[in-house]
């Protein structure tokens, strides 16, 4: 699911979810509101593992409109060229201030 979107090195990538069941990137979505999905496939990493309740807005960022499943409905829909997405994002991101988040639940989850 969108590997290399993120360094492996960052302070905040929590690594490839799916791999395990359980694992740490799946113990990081359980307890999020909010998912954004970068070119993902239902096949990769089911909704019904991350998103049983359906509680968690999604937002969807993909070549491809999002194949809706029970699971997955998202609310936000951006169809397009992922690279330019992330761009435009970003320039928007940084115009607006940027963002500042508290890693530090990402750091322990690492540690």
């Amino acid at each position: 699911m969108a590997k290399g979107c993120v360094d492996v090195d960052a302070q905040y990538c929590l690594f490839t979810v799916g791999l395990q069941p359980q694992d740490l990137v799946s113990c990081a979505i359980e307890v999020a509101d909010l998912v954004i999905t970068f070119g993902y496939d239902l096949v990769e990493y089911h909704p019904r593992l991350w998103n049983l309740d359906d509680a968690k807005h999604v937002v969807h960022l993909d070549f491809m409109s999002a194949e809706i499943d029970v699971h997955n409905h998202p609310e936000i829909e951006v169809v397009g060229d992922l690279a330019h997405t992330l761009w435009m994002l970003n320039e928007r991101v940084d115009s607006a201030g940027g963002l500042n988040f508290d890693n530090a639940q990402q750091a322990a989850v690492r540690r």
